[in-house]
């Protein structure tokens, strides 16, 4: 048990025995400050290129997911367009059939245009056209499509 008044007596080399000497504690702090700015400049470098891989990172899902909204419209405009062609092949033989005898109907081939209500009702055509936007670089090309829609 350590009393009050006790004496401690240590040994060993000790610091400033001799006297408080700057050119002995400048390249200590000097050093550490280096270090201490070198750690910290890594960090934030490191912290603003995590932030920049994101935001591109991010900015390349959007332009996929644009992408792909295209090619689902691009897939149901091609289905669209190949149930036209097939339902005015049938109606161009209903013609001929009826031309050819008038008395026998003939019958009337259809086709769902589900596709086509999908294009015209249940696509949100303001998002697809900010697609067609964000995909055409080239200022010609979009006034060229803008000029035909």
């Amino acid at each position: 048990m350590i009393f009050l008044f006790d004496i401690i007596f240590q040994s060993g080399e000790f610091y400033s025995e001799t006297g408080f000497s700057w050119t002995e504690i400048i390249p200590d702090v000097v050093g550490n400050l280096i270090g201490g700015f070198i750690g910290a400049g890594s960090a934030i470098w490191l912290y603003y290129r995590s932030i920049k891989k994101d935001k591109e990172k991010e900015i390349e899902v959007q332009l996929e997911f644009e992408k792909n909204k295209l090619r689902y419209l691009q897939h149901l405009i091609g289905r669209s367009i190949s149930t036209i062609e097939h339902l005015i092949k049938g109606l161009d033989k209903f013609i001929q059939t009826i031309e050819e005898d008038n008395i026998t109907f003939p019958e009337l081939i259809s086709a769902p245009l589900h596709d086509l209500e999908r294009i015209v009702h249940r696509i949100n055509q303001e998002e697809h056209y900010h697609s067609y936007l964000n995909q055409l670089k080239n200022r010609l090309v979009l006034l060229l499509i803008i000029n035909i829609l």
